[in-house]
């Protein structure tokens, strides 16, 4: 079982089967942290700790300082937090009282006569 972050990052370069698991198990709960403090709910925050483990898996061989991994995850993580938090924003601007009753392309019948199906089967 690697002790220090160089040898759980090798381990993990090189496919150890527990490996990944460590790195989670050692840096899920500071990498969920960051956005709940950044006043994320919970799912934003699980998907941010999903995607920023994503990009961890991804670019781990490309880690230049192997033996501080959290000051990259925690960089990361704060990203990923900032991009989440602007998209939630971008679609909370959006006006839930304007009303969908018409059809996208009225002037296409086909197109109206299959967006009322659509309609009433949802």
């Amino acid at each position: 079982m690697p002790r220090n972050d160089r040898e759980l990052i090798r381990a993990c370069l090189d496919g150890a089967p527990r490996a990944w698991d460590e790195l989670v198990e050692r840096y899920g709960r500071l990498i969920y942290s960051i956005p709940r403090r950044l006043g994320l709910s919970e799912m934003d925050s699980e998907d941010v700790l999903q995607t920023a483990l994503g990009i961890a898996l991804g670019r781990l061989e490309t880690l230049r300082d192997v033996d501080r991994p959290s000051a990259w995850l925690i960089r990361t993580t704060y990203r990923e937090s900032w991009r989440n938090a602007k998209r939630a924003r971008k679609h909370s601007e959006l006006d839930e009282n304007v009303a969908d009753d018409q059809a996208p392309f009225p002037e296409c019948e086909s197109h109206s006569r299959a967006w009322r199906r659509r309609r009433r089967m949802r």
